[in-house]
């Protein structure tokens, strides 16, 4: 779980409504065309009231190409173990996620960004819409995903067995719903060999509520994930209003009901299961970070302690593992980073809260981007 850190940080997002949304979604789309572990095979230009010139899905408001509503691609992850990872990102603002030509679609949110992620177990492509590649490509309305020579494993925890919509496969987890305002939306997204992170402060005042992740996880001992399994996701975005206590907090529902999207796949055959997120109580100090006792001082990391509580066939509880990629601090103030500055902390604005330790690129001070286009590492 390391390996090269690739990022597109500190992008500042002045347009409001649907221009500074189509924005937001460009950023992301432009890192993972520029990925070199990523290859986009599908992709849809949007609406086309909405979308000007060839609609390129990185194109921002104001330059000569941009997407619609509805717009959406598809990329292909290959990542360093060998897990193909296949990755859908979505946008729309005035009509719904699922509205034409993203269709079929749904996500919790009436209007923002979606994003899902799907993994055939045999390395097969498990995505069943168009492949033109040229902007016109459409996702087909019975299954948006389908097994390939595997087990197919699609998140958010919706699309599993015993989900909402276990066959058309159409859920996204919500990666952001709130219209972004004058005050500056900013936004970070960042890789390594194995995870997938993104964080974005809605409303530019160094608060991060828009957060997620997906990757790898660490199995407790006496686990072993089958082949293709061992991944898990969540999303927390900014239509909760408010950082979650993470303490028994559960991502991925069988039936969404929250903006905590995500789940946790052990067992491939089991599909993506719901779990939560524990913490240590009693280390919520105010004696913690940084730990003085080394040289030089660094923080105190707390495990993301994961715990199974799907109650769907096949019912499933207990501790299966840590989250490694993605460790807890606690009493530090967001943006604040270690010495070398790889590693930043993200989180509402209290001191006195849970936040979360994420890769950085060794030189930029965060929260001092003031362009959309942001910086490349």
């Amino acid at each position: 779980m390391a390996g090269t850190v690739r990022g597109s940080i500190e992008h500042r997002i002045v347009n409001t409504s649907i221009a500074g949304l189509r924005d937001l979604f460009a950023m992301i789309a432009k890192f993972f065309n520029n990925h070199p572990q990523m290859v986009r095979i599908a992709w849809q230009k949007g609406g086309p009231t909405d979308r000007l010139g060839d609609g390129r899905l990185d194109g921002l408001t104001g330059e000569a190409n941009y997407s619609g509503q509805a717009a959406f691609g598809v990329w292909r992850w290959d990542q360093v173990g060998g897990a193909k990872i296949y990755i859908l990102l979505q946008w729309e603002y005035a009509n719904g996620i699922g509205s034409v030509p993203g269709n079929p679609g749904v996500m919790n949110g009436t209007y923002g960004m979606g994003i899902a992620f799907a993994l055939d177990t045999s390395g097969g492509n498990p995505w069943n819409g168009g492949t033109a590649n040229a902007g016109s490509d459409t996702k087909n309305g019975t299954n948006v995903w389908v097994a390939n020579g595997g087990t197919l494993l699609v998140w958010p925890r919706s699309n599993s067995l015993g989900g909402i919509s276990p066959t058309i496969r159409q859920y996204l987890l919500c990666l952001f719903t709130q219209v972004p305002n004058v005050a500056a939306t900013r936004l970070h997204v960042m890789t390594d060999d194995d995870n997938l992170w993104w964080a974005i402060d809605a409303n530019g005042t160094g608060g991060y509520d828009c957060l997620g992740f997906f990757g790898k996880y660490t199995p407790r001992s006496g686990i072993t994930p089958t082949a293709g399994a061992g991944f898990i996701s969540f999303s927390v975005n900014a239509n909760e209003n408010a950082w979650p206590s993470f303490a028994s907090t559960a991502y991925g529902e069988a039936t969404p009901t929250t903006d905590k999207e995500g789940g946790a796949v052990i067992v491939a055959a089991d599909g993506v299961k719901t779990y939560a997120i524990e913490t240590i109580g009693n280390l919520s100090s105010s004696l913690l970070q940084p730990n003085t006792l080394v040289s030089p001082a660094q923080y105190d990391q707390l495990d993301m302690v994961l715990r199974l509580v799907d109650p769907n066939v096949p019912t499933r509880y207990g501790l299966f593992g840590k989250l490694d990629a993605m460790p807890f601090v606690y009493n530090v103030p967001t943006h604040a980073t270690n010495v070398g500055k790889t590693k930043v902390v993200f989180g509402p604005t209290p001191i006195a809260q849970y936040k979360v330790l994420m890769p950085w690129d060794g030189v930029t001070v965060p929260g001092s981007g003031g362009t959309v286009t942001g910086i490349q590492f």
